[in-house]
């Protein structure tokens, strides 16, 4: 996340995940954790999010766009 979201994502959260893949999604997140740490390199810090994926509908690798409620109502780009 971007340097200026932080204090804005805080654990528990519901994040709103879209696969970059046709016809999938949204799927509900939560976070479960959020580093204390700004990375001062990038301006970024980490946060973790989980999301049940039983049937495997999200392949493993699948880049994601999260929606984090009230973290400057911008849109994040997950690569993982």
């Amino acid at each position: 996340m971007p340097r200026s979201a932080f204090g804005q994502v805080s654990e528990g959260m519901r994040v709103e995940v879209i696969p970059e893949l046709a016809g999938k999604g949204p799927y509900l997140a939560t976070v479960k954790s959020v580093d204390r740490v700004l990375n001062a390199a990038s301006g970024t810090f980490v946060v973790l999010l989980e999301l049940a994926n039983p049937k495997l509908d999200i392949p493993v690798g699948m880049s994601c766009e999260a929606r984090f409620p009230g973290a400057d109502g911008e849109k994040r780009k997950n690569e993982r």
